[in-house]
């Protein structure tokens, strides 16, 4: 699958852009930036980058990216939500490596959608951030304190043992029982 979606980054193929001017320009995927005007077919097809859907709505198949069997209706983004993000406007964006079932115009004759990314969610599933988690930092310390102590303890009963002239293979049994007993030896495993 992580084939696929490298596969799916590197898709170029011919799309419609609408220019400032009203007229329209076929470039190739790999050209297109942010801002740019997609036209996107009415027959639906593949989608070459993130975007934000302007005019219509588009069936969407998302199973490529989140596993989701059911395809999901994607709507225009309504005037006056504010600033646009990608997280709280999902119904209105269409993501890379999609496939378009389905656009429908109802405002003009196109369904049209703006450049937002080229492969963003694509691109955070090939390559996430290394995720930090406070318990386990918390832990690894809690783990250095227990072996800290079971260190102390170990040192402290060889000396009482050996002063008291206990054999050594006792000694060295008593030891190993200290460690168990303060560091158990599924703690790591368990974490």
């Amino acid at each position: 699958q992580s084939q696929t979606l490298r596969d799916m980054v590197k898709l170029s193929m011919r799309v419609c852009v609408c220019r400032p001017g009203g007229e329209e320009e076929w470039v190739d995927s790999s050209e297109l930036v942010p801002g740019d005007c997609l036209v996107l077919p009415q027959e639906g097809g593949l989608m070459p980058c993130d975007a934000a859907l302007v005019a219509g709505e588009c069936m969407v198949n998302e199973s490529s990216l989140t596993g989701e069997s059911i395809p999901v209706l994607k709507t225009a983004l309504p005037e006056g939500l504010g600033p646009y993000c990608a997280e709280t406007h999902r119904r209105h964006t269409l993501f890379c490596g999609t496939l378009i079932l389905q656009a429908r115009a109802y405002v003009g004759p196109h369904v049209l959608a703006v450049v937002t990314r080229t492969g963003g969610l694509v691109s955070s599933i090939l390559h996430p951030r290394p995720i930090n988690f406070k318990f386990y930092k918390h832990s690894m310390k809690f783990v250095a304190a227990l072996s800290v102590l079971a260190l102390l303890g170990t040192i402290y009963s060889i000396f009482i043992l050996y002063r008291n002239r206990v054999p050594l293979n006792e000694i060295v049994i008593r030891a190993l029982d200290l460690v168990t007993v303060v560091v158990p030896p599924a703690l790591p495993a368990a974490m």
